[in-house]
């Protein structure tokens, strides 16, 4: 009974050293589906870019408002933003302005920040380059369609909370003055 109890318990430890534990999939931020509407002084915002960082993590959501203002939320390309709380940031085009490309690549999803410290840099990248592409050599200078400070989530003064509820996730961000 002993000689056949060896030879399957040397199996089974066999089996766990090459499968080890878990799935072998590293685990990611909790996301839960979130999205919303942005509004500028009560009107829907087109084409806005609204932007979620994790106060935990600092693991970046994103997603881009249709022309009724309603946007979807994805991090590091799965659908979803980072469940906890959450700064926001704004930034949008003024009339006729496309938002630049260097500026959405300076939030490549397939990047996702390991620390709050990388995801602050993430973010000031964005806004550099927002800055930077709104001005055109030797023209006058581009505005944006919402005040400034939204563009950054340490000065927006917008929260929101995801939580694992998708339905409680629908935020409505109204921005003014």
């Amino acid at each position: 009974m002993i000689q056949k109890a060896i030879p399957c318990s040397l199996f089974c430890l066999l089996m766990s050293m090459v499968l080890g534990c878990g799935s072998g999939v590293p685990s990611g931020p909790r996301l839960a589906a979130a999205g919303g509407i942005v509004k500028f002084k009560g009107s829907p915002l087109a084409g806005a870019t609204v932007t979620l960082v994790s106060s935990e993590k600092g693991t970046i959501a994103t997603g881009v408002s249709d022309a009724e203002g309603k946007f979807n939320l994805t991090t590091a390309g799965s659908n979803g933003a980072p469940v906890g709380t959450c700064k926001v940031s704004v930034t949008a085009a003024g009339e006729g302005q496309a938002v630049p490309a260097d500026a959405r690549a300076a939030l490549d999803p397939s990047k996702r920040p390991s620390t709050p410290d990388e995801a602050k840099a993430m973010m000031q990248k964005q806004n550099d380059a927002m800055k930077t592409s709104m001005m055109d050599a030797g023209k006058k200078k581009a505005k944006s369609a919402i005040p400034d400070k939204y563009m950054k989530a340490d000065t927006s003064g917008l929260t929101v909370t995801v939580t694992d509820d998708p339905s409680k996730n629908q935020f409505t961000l109204d921005l003014s003055e």
